[in-house]
């Protein structure tokens, strides 16, 4: 199955710490948006791909307007992964666009180099047609869902974001990337009403995404 939903989000990135968490979500329950809890909390985990060359990651620092990122995502343990699907989500100048194809697995499988690398040729061979992506990171973090009282606009809450690189060990330990994001998202038709109240939050947007962030962390692929 594939989902095609044209949409705009903002972002914001904050430091992490329970009390900054728990004002950010105060804040958006109180804000004019009339925010509640839209889905129970889950752990998301997402291996991102990418070639060898890096394009996702170097077309984002250089500001293209149009590009793409690609990743496996399942939920529940980053350990087991379950009832996976592979998302190829589009990006031209602040519009994003996101097409979703369930992967068809037997069982649940470990997350380990041999299974990963089982995935990779799936993905290569039969979605994206020898494009020859690599599993760069995997990304795991807990999410809160929010919707505005409308039921029109959408939020997410991320903490406990954790990483792993894969090409350089994916059974070594994770690293943590100390922030908080949310996102606001909404349909293109909507995006005068959500500015109009957005200044209730007095932080700068941010265009870089916990791939982009957990990536750079550390790294030494960008140095020339």
């Amino acid at each position: 199955m594939q989902i095609n939903n044209e949409r705009l989000e903002k972002k914001w990135i904050f430091e992490n710490n329970t009390m900054k968490f728990d004002n950010i979500l105060i804040s958006l329950i109180r804000s004019k948006f009339n925010f509640k809890q839209h889905y129970e909390n889950r752990f998301i985990n997402s291996i991102y791909f990418d070639n060898k060359n890096l394009s996702c990651v170097k077309d984002n620092l250089d500001g293209e307007k149009n590009r793409r990122k690609y990743r496996l995502r399942w939920y529940g343990s980053s350990k087991v992964i379950q009832n996976p699907y592979f998302e190829i989500k589009s990006k031209s100048g602040l519009t994003s666009n996101k097409n979703r194809i369930k992967i068809n697995l037997k069982n649940n499988i470990k997350f380990n180099d041999h299974n990963v690398a089982k995935l990779s040729d799936i993905i290569n061979k039969k979605i994206v047609l020898n494009k020859f992506l690599v599993p760069k990171i995997l990304i795991s973090y807990e999410r809160t869902y929010l919707i505005s009282s409308d039921n029109l606009i959408r939020a997410t809450l991320d903490k406990n974001i954790k990483f792993k690189k894969l090409n350089f060990n994916s059974l070594g330990f994770f690293s943590n990337l100390k922030k908080i994001i949310l996102e606001i998202k909404y349909t293109t038709d909507l995006d005068k009403h959500v500015r109009s109240l957005l200044n209730e939050i007095p932080v700068r947007y941010s265009k870089s995404s916990k791939y982009i962030q957990c990536m750079l962390m550390n790294s030494r692929e960008f140095v020339e």
